[in-house]
């Protein structure tokens, strides 16, 4: 049996409020010519379909072409798709008898019989692979399911057992129909000792404000049940779990933030022996890039240099910079590098970021109140010294800015000694 793993596709993104929809298309395509190459048993997409709980029209539209596309184009059998953090149940949910008829089978959320998680390819008659198709799972329902009277265990603790129980549970009604087939399990979490792309874009917050990713903050890979293959979405590097060849993250299909840039992208075609416990084979296919991202980081002329390498080109590309060092204001140069790239539609500047290290503690605002306890009771140069001081600015420049605001300070002085005497 042979299953292609892809996840976290996240149509309707944007990247600084870039779209992404063209890159989107363009990873559907060349899925599609995969399929038709591959001629896999099964598609599995681990979740995050969308990037919002509330999808746009095109992306409903983009997602439910492909899916038709899949059937009737590629001749894709079956097709299994589980919700993700970033997807809405009832979404997810509102086509799936619909889908059931064309061979898609949608598991948008927990389901409260074990069973209704538990997908059947059969050929021949008999069931030749069964999936545990575990969705993303909220962490209240994960400590209820485990939770006995008296608990002492904290509530991360009740979350973990609780997971772990869940996908016990589906593998074990999965294997009671599925027999000697080969089994897959599914999950959209984090996996303790995984890697993370950055500290944003796979992250969502919860009520009390606080960092989750998930729902499940992490989950030890040691107390999952046992399977023959266990495909996960949620994270966006592609990787290997423990370093196990059979427990992967497919990853996003494109970079879903500058941290990603360069990264590789893949889908996962593995083939299933005959029975459980027979070798599995996992082959990584690369996917092409469709729109670079770059991190362009170092001097103003450095910056610049490297712009204009990218100008030269022809390929569509979104930056970020990041100057890290160098002296004076740097709006001259904002300025000059929007120039490089204004004649090109497909080179974009989304984010610019003055990096350089600020001057050290002892000549800023913060270090003199410290000094003196109160910065009402200090000159008022000292205090626009000081200021200047935190800047990156060249020796001529931080004159310019004190003469100029010694003025202004004393043209201030000026007119309120004259409303005093008034």
């Amino acid at each position: 049996m042979k299953i292609i793993h892809t996840s976290d596709w996240h149509l309707g993104a944007k990247l600084h409020e870039e779209d992404r929809s063209d890159e989107h298309r363009a990873f559907l395509d060349w899925l599609l010519g995969q399929l038709k190459e591959e001629k896999p048993d099964a598609l599995l997409i681990a979740g995050d379909i969308f990037d919002t709980t509330a999808p746009s029209a095109s992306a409903m539209k983009m997602y439910h072409e492909f899916v038709s596309r899949a059937i009737l184009e590629a001749g894709c059998r079956d097709i299994v798709i589980i919700g993700g953090n970033h997807d809405s149940p009832s979404w997810l949910g509102m086509s799936r008898p619909v889908l059931e008829c064309l061979g898609t089978h949608v598991v948008p959320a927990a389901e409260e019989e074990f069973e209704k998680e538990c997908v059947f390819v059969e050929r021949d008659g008999r069931v030749a692979l069964a999936i545990a198709a575990i969705p993303f799972l909220r962490e209240n329902e994960l400590a209820n399911l485990v939770r006995e009277e008296n608990e002492t265990r904290t509530h991360d603790e009740l979350v973990r057992a609780g997971y772990a129980e869940h996908c016990r549970r589906v593998v074990a009604a999965a294997r009671s129909k599925a027999g000697a087939a080969p089994l897959v399990m599914t999950g959209h979490c984090v996996l303790s000792g995984s890697k993370l792309s950055d500290d944003t874009s796979e992250r969502q917050r919860g009520f009390s404000g606080k960092a989750v990713i998930g729902g499940v903050k992490s989950v030890d890979f040691e107390t999952l049940p046992e399977a023959d293959y266990l495909a996960l979405g949620h994270l966006h590097l592609p990787q290997k779990v423990a370093g196990r060849e059979t427990a992967r993250y497919s990853g996003s299909p494109i970079p879903m933030s500058f941290s990603e840039a360069g990264s590789a992208k893949q889908i996962l075609v593995v083939t299933l022996g005959e029975r459980t416990g027979d070798p599995v084979s996992v082959v990584e296919k690369p996917i092409p890039c469709f729109h670079a991202l770059e991190r362009l980081e170092g001097t103003p002329e450095e910056i610049e240099a490297r712009l204009g390498e990218l100008a030269k080109g022809d390929a569509g590309v979104f930056v970020e910079i990041g100057v890290t060092s160098g002296e004076g204001d740097l709006t001259p140069w904002w300025e000059k590098y929007a120039a490089i790239v204004s004649g090109h539609s497909d080179i974009k500047i989304l984010v610019e970021r003055d990096r350089r290290e600020k001057v050290a503690a002892g000549s800023g605002l913060e270090a003199i109140a410290v000094e003196n306890g109160n910065l009402a009771t200090l000159d008022e140069m000292a205090v626009v010294r000081a200021r200047l001081g935190e800047e990156n600015l060249t020796d001529e420049d931080r004159t310019v800015f004190e003469r100029l605001l010694a003025e202004v300070i004393a043209e201030v002085k000026a007119g309120v000694d004259d409303s005093d005497e008034e």
